[in-house]
């Protein structure tokens, strides 16, 4: 055990000095900050004095339009009900994320088929050690990233008359769990495949599927179709963190704490088990014994 608690250790400071050294971290970073921006300025420009208009601006007109004819203007009202913050945030952390899990999920598969994973495997580094390692930085760039971004819009309000809002806090503990889910179904991918194309194809399909399931499920679309969401979401939501992340919302909504508490556990939970069983697959394909 101790071996292999020094081994992470190793392979996560490297990890994180790597990606704090690369220029594509600060890039997407920015772009999110960027995002921000752009949110934020427009959304002070769609309020007048009845109020905040999607109309008033063409970019809340195009956002308001899409995002209302899909989750219907229940959603869009509660959504920007703060502010625009909660919808800035996610939008701006996506390219982040994107980022952390792909070149997470690319890396080890290029290192397997380098042979370098092999090398590894001689010395005291296992697939215990290796994959969490690779969480941990994805945990803790994730929080940096979250960090900054937060902080960028809490300049934003205060500079324009603005607060956050007091469930935004909730919507970045739950991006974080989020992540750290997602993250372990990247590995996940990644330990299926030799191929880095491969392993990333499968990720974007698994993160598609549990996507398009959530949102079948809410979308104002007809009753057949929604049943038909809602059959294979019966199978697929058990093990999909956006179901768990729309659950964990909802409680924070509510007010309802011990539940919200319960859901961030079930997504530690679930991510746990996505990571043990990507440990099974690398030894039962022979990577290490």
């Amino acid at each position: 055990m101790s071996y292999t608690l020094r081994a992470t250790s190793v392979l996560a400071k490297r990890r994180l000095a790597e990606t704090l050294l690369s220029a594509g971290f600060y890039v997407v970073l920015t772009a999110g900050l960027l995002l921000e921006f752009v949110f934020v300025s427009a959304f002070v420009s769609s309020v007048n004095s009845a109020g905040f208009s999607y109309s008033a601006t063409p970019l809340y007109g195009f956002i308001g339009r899409v995002l209302s004819g899909a989750f219907g203007t229940t959603f869009v009202d509660s959504l920007f009900a703060e502010g625009p913050f909660v919808f800035a945030l996610y939008t701006s952390f996506l390219p982040v994320l994107t980022f952390l899990v792909v070149s997470s999920v690319f890396r080890y598969a290029f290192e397997k088929r380098g042979e370098a994973v092999e090398l590894l495997a001689y010395g005291p580094v296992d697939s215990v050690s290796y994959f969490l390692a690779s969480l941990i930085r994805d945990a803790v760039m994730s929080a940096v990233a979250l960090l900054c971004l937060s902080a960028m819009l809490a300049v934003s309000g205060v500079a324009n008359n603005m607060v956050l809002g007091g469930s935004f806090s909730y919507h970045v503990v739950l991006i974080l769990f989020f992540s750290l889910c997602l993250s372990a179904y990247g590995i996940l991918a990644s330990s299926v495949t030799d191929n880095p194309a491969s392993a990333i194809t499968i990720f974007l399909g698994l993160a598609l599927l549990f996507g398009v399931v959530m949102v079948g499920s809410i979308t104002v679309i007809s009753d057949q179709v929604r049943r038909a969401f809602d059959i294979v979401g019966l199978v697929v939501r058990w093990i999909s963190p956006v179901y768990y992340w729309s659950l964990g919302l909802r409680q924070a909504v509510l007010g309802n704490w011990l539940l919200y508490g319960a859901l961030l556990l079930l997504l530690t939970a679930l991510s746990a088990g996505v990571f043990f069983v990507s440990i099974w697959v690398t030894k039962a394909r022979g990577v290490w014994q």
